[in-house]
């Protein structure tokens, strides 16, 4: 075959007999025609080669479509995802940033841009970030990231009020964070220094 489609297809088939290199060889000529099925095998190219670890990879096959089509805002939120993967928060956070110029209206974007900054230690970044989302969307996770922001800050009083604010059955981290903290002799206006082994963020409820 040497039609988009066609190509594309026989991408398909060969990824669904795990025969992947073939699958990359098919999903790339589909691309070369610049034919219809230009996104869907890029898309395709792209998701193998996060399936093998290889995130360069599909940075580099994201970013080539990136740089000659016009995206839409959840194109760049995986693109950031992409980055996270390899540990280049730096990158992360630019191109979620991207997407929320696009799409300034998608909470989502919000909290985790609200977590990449924590992760770089720019905690009043992180809140500004969380208080975006919440001003779309209260919901119970977000409330929880903007206290624990807070606490970050040395901001007990406001932190507890936004923890006042969520479900009864998440209060319990904040007790469980100042237990914590007492145990180890912190003072809790010392928080932003300190790792709590309490879930992926450091404060959420584990799941049962």
């Amino acid at each position: 075959p040497n039609n988009s489609q066609a190509l594309y297809q026989m991408g398909i088939i060969y990824s669904k007999q795990d025969n992947l290199e073939k699958s990359i060889e098919y999903f790339k000529r589909s691309i070369q025609t610049n034919g219809d099925y230009l996104y869907p095998a890029y898309r395709a190219l792209r998701l193998i080669y996060v399936q093998l670890g290889q995130f360069d990879q599909a940075i580099t096959c994201f970013k080539e479509f990136l740089s000659n089509h016009n995206c839409l805002a959840s194109d760049y939120q995986r693109l950031s995802d992409l980055y996270v993967k390899i540990g280049n928060i730096d990158e992360a956070i630019f191109y979620l940033n991207t997407a929320i110029a696009i799409d300034g209206k998608d909470q989502f974007s919000y909290f985790d841009l609200s977590k990449l900054y924590e992760k770089t230690g720019n905690f009043e970044k992180a809140l500004e970030k969380i208080n975006n989302a919440i001003s779309i969307e209260s919901r119970t996770s977000f409330l929880m990231q903007k206290a624990k922001m807070l606490l970050r800050l040395g901001r007990v009083k406001e932190a507890e009020i936004a923890y006042n604010q969520v479900d009864k059955s998440w209060r319990s981290a904040f007790n469980n964070l100042k237990k914590l903290a007492l145990k180890k002799g912190i003072n809790l206006q010392e928080i932003n220094k300190v790792e709590f082994p309490l879930g992926d963020s450091g404060l959420y409820p584990k799941s049962n």
